[in-house]
Parts: C-alpha cells; structure tokens; sequence
C-alpha cells in the first residue's frame, strides 16, 4: 500500500503530529571483531504492519534493533527508522526509543514518581497523553516499582 493511503489511518494510542512508523533495513551487517553478529538483513516494515523477531539468544534480534535505533553502528549496509537514517544519530534519538526487555526501574519509587523523573530528563513529554494511557491501561501509579 503507498504511503498516502497509510497517512490516512488513524491510530487512536498515537500522539498527534508524529510521522508514520516505518523501518527498513538495506543488508545490514554487524561485526566484532571475527563475530558476525547480524549478517546481511534487508527488511521493510512499513506503517501499520506489526514485525516480530524471534531466535535464540545470539541470534542477533538485539542488534537489529540497536542498529535500527542507531544506538550501533553498522558494519555494512543500511538502517532507518521513521525515515530518518539511523546513522544521523541526534534525528533518530529524536524519535526512537528502546527499552530493555530486562529494565531495571528504581524498585523504591512508585509509578507516579518514575514518570515524573522520566518526563524531567526526556525532551517532548506531552502530560495529556500520559494521563490518557495511564487511564485506558489502568496502571497503579502509587505502589513501589518493585510490586
């Protein structure tokens, strides 16, 4: 489907004025060292489409999307993210992020507290928004992350 049509979908969960969600990957390689760590991946997920990746652990699941993120650096090929190059790292940060599956959060703060740190060291927080998932996911904000 071309890129107008998919302009033209609404998602509700979607904050006003972001672009469309695409990633693409141009065979994109990455090595340490004699370690082939991802070899030769092209893909295009374009806007609406859900992508999952599975494989073992050293598969290479985690550094596609780090080279996606442009939080590595390819060592051939290509990656983008919201059509902007993963090699221009300050765009890409702009409006991309990651969260480890094994994130440790401070286990003493509450909720409440860990988004309103977030929000201070994070450019762009939009409070509506916030409040708006907070209440269609019904997440408990006053218990410590550690429940």
């Amino acid at each position: 489907m071309c890129r107008e049509a998919w302009s033209a979908v609404i998602d509700p969960c979607r904050p006003k004025g972001l672009p469309d969600v695409r990633a693409c990957a141009v065979e994109l390689t990455k090595r340490y060292g004699r370690l082939t760590a991802l070899g030769t991946l092209s893909l295009d997920v374009q806007p609406g489409e859900v992508f999952g990746s599975l494989g073992p652990n050293g598969a290479g699941k985690s550094t596609t999307i780090c080279l996606l993120l442009g939080l590595a650096r390819p060592t051939a090929g290509r990656a983008e993210g919201f059509d902007v190059d993963a090699a221009d790292v300050a765009r890409a940060h702009a409006l991309l992020a990651y969260v480890l599956a094994d994130v440790a959060l401070w286990p003493q703060l509450t909720g409440a507290e860990i988004l309103h740190l977030q929000a201070r060291t994070g450019p762009g927080t939009d409070p509506a928004f916030r409040d708006e998932l907070v209440d269609r996911f019904q997440l408990g904000l006053s218990k410590p992350a550690r429940t």
